[in-house]
């Protein structure tokens, strides 16, 4: 997983660094275009077409009916039942496509959300960066010496015994990357921290491995399932922008989707 993770993101690092010189929206809008397109095709070589074209023709002829038959009860609700059977139908046929669909969409979107959802630490603003360890080792474990580098500054600790984390106050005060190193349990364990420009690309969380938390948070590479670390996280801002910020770029990545999609379709000979 995360041979696939880290080629996704140098893939997508390049394209947002061309594109975000044009405008910060322009990635998430072409992405989105191209993933609705994209979608078309797995849709019109995943799901039985012919079938599809034989559920709408008949919703289309009970729908005719209730339209010529309004004043027989009987038949209009029959009609109209087998309207809602054939939507239902529609539905359960697009469900292979939507199960190819799924794990890339997801992936797609997470990458996305490391660039548009969450954005970096401000030089001179401050974030709380956390580190959990495996709850059944002693105590003694969480006395972690972080080492900050010169572009972060450590403002205050607070030790956490009850859920076995330890939390920094931490400031930003360089533009750039930057790792933290750790030292837990005798061993060296790293996390990265950007601080400056609003669109890089940040990882709030660096985890344990897990298949949910892979998906998720792609950008760095897990932890050691042997490690005493059950994850480091960082506490991050939210870009401000109807356009491309946090919570409305997902907005705008189904409707720009949806509108490529049904822009194309006629060209490609779709049925959905």
């Amino acid at each position: 997983m995360w041979t696939i993770n880290a080629i996704l993101t140098a893939v997508l690092d390049a394209v947002y660094a061309v594109l975000t010189a044009i405008h910060p929206a322009a990635p998430l809008f072409i992405l989105s275009a191209v993933f609705g397109v994209l979608a078309l095709v797995v849709i019109k070589y995943c799901s039985s077409q012919s079938a599809i074209e034989l559920v709408k023709d008949r919703i289309k002829a009970n729908l005719l009916a209730i339209k010529l038959y309004k004043d027989e009860l009987p038949v209009m609700f029959a009609s109209f039942f087998r309207v809602l059977a054939g939507a239902f139908k529609l539905q359960l046929l697009m469900i292979p496509p939507l199960l190819v669909m799924l794990i890339p969409m997801v992936m797609v979107c997470s990458q996305i959300a490391a660039r548009q959802e969450w954005r970096p630490l401000a030089i001179g603003e401050r974030g709380v960066l956390t580190i959990t360890v495996n709850d059944e080792l002693p105590d003694s474990v969480l006395d972690i010496k972080p080492d900050f580098g010169t572009g972060l500054l450590l403002k205050d600790r607070v030790r956490s015994l009850d859920s076995h984390q330890v939390s920094w106050n931490v400031e930003g005060v360089e533009q750039g990357r930057h790792v933290v190193d750790f030292l837990v349990g005798g061993k060296k364990i790293t996390k990265e921290i950007v601080v400056g420009n609003p669109m890089d690309r940040v990882s709030p969380l660096r985890h344990n491995g897990s298949l949910l938390d892979s998906l998720l948070y792609p950008c760095e590479e897990p932890l050691s399932k042997e490690s005493v670390v059950q994850g480091i996280s960082m506490q991050l801002g939210s870009i401000d922008s109807i356009l491309y910020g946090s919570t409305w770029w997902v907005v705008w990545f189904l409707v720009i989707s949806i509108i490529a999609a049904l822009i194309v379709k006629p060209f490609m000979n779709v049925k959905i």
